[in-house]
């Protein structure tokens, strides 16, 4: 996954845009319902490549029918400044 993701921000930054990839967490988490981390990204150098993030997850379980999504947002940034 690591050089896919290389090769596709490397083309990003040379058109002068930036990257945004919309990922998913492993189906299995060790606590479901607690905010995600970086550590929770499915497959391997996803997390090493980030510089800034907004991670979605459910705060509880969803109830079909209710219309209420309890959510967590995590928000980060690596602190590597890209050229």
């Amino acid at each position: 996954m690591e050089p896919w993701l290389l090769t596709f921000s490397d083309a990003c930054r040379e058109a002068g845009v930036t990257p945004i990839v919309v990922h998913h967490a492993r189906k299995t988490l060790a606590a479901p319902y607690a905010p995600l981390e970086l550590s929770d990204l499915a497959f391997a150098g996803v997390a090493e490549l980030v510089c800034a993030w907004l991670l979605l997850s459910w705060r509880e379980r969803f109830e079909p029918g209710v219309g209420l999504h309890k959510l967590w947002l995590a928000v980060g940034e690596s602190g590597v400044n890209l050229p």
